[in-house]
């Protein structure tokens, strides 16, 4: 049996984002190694370096011991004088179904170069975060221009019917007049 014990003299953390602060302090420290995957298979591995948008919430985040990040092709010294993974938090390697078997150094004449990308679809809400990890954060973090273009429809139900009283309602109504969005109504 455990017995865990509670003191009433410490401190104790409550809050979401004191637990992402200290969470993102030990892996920029090395201490611990913070993955982004399912739990079995991990595209990206941050040690080391600060994790863009990084939602403690989100399930998609996993701690995972540090030797589980593969090595990188060439440690390069840092400015303090320790060897470490000096890649650009963008190698392609870490995306999923981008082939890295050509670098921009070494690119062919006849690979395709195009002048912009749009993606678009539904995607699930538990699985939002994912459009950070694939398509925001990677192209963001190499200097890309993004627009992102949002389209929600929010259904009212038995349970929680939409109407003008509520304060969600009126809250998505006014942050829609700040952003200058569309607002449609449908009855």
């Amino acid at each position: 049996m455990k017995h865990f014990s509670r003191f009433d003299d410490k401190p104790m953390i409550t809050r979401v984002d004191a637990v992402s602060k200290s969470l993102q302090r030990y892996c920029m420290n090395g201490e611990f190694c913070i993955a982004s995957g399912d739990g079995t298979n991990f595209t990206r591995y941050y040690l080391n370096e600060t994790i863009p948008f990084f939602d403690v919430t989100d399930i998609s985040y996993w701690l995972v011991d540090k030797s589980l990040k593969p090595s990188p092709k060439a440690a390069v010294p840092s400015p303090s004088g320790q060897t470490g993974d000096q890649t650009p938090a963008k190698p392609q390697s870490d995306y999923p179904n981008i082939s890295s078997n050509q670098s921009p150094a070494n690119e062919p004449d006849s690979v395709k170069k195009f002048k912009s990308i749009t993606v678009s679809g539904k995607v699930p809400l538990e699985r939002h975060t994912e459009l950070f990890n694939y398509f925001i954060t990677p192209f963001a973090m190499s200097g890309n221009k993004i627009d992102i273009e949002v389209s929600f429809k929010i259904y009212s139900n038995v349970g929680s019917p939409i109407d003008e009283s509520k304060q969600q309602y009126k809250s998505a109504k006014e942050a829609a007049r700040q952003l200058k969005l569309d607002f449609n109504e449908e009855v």
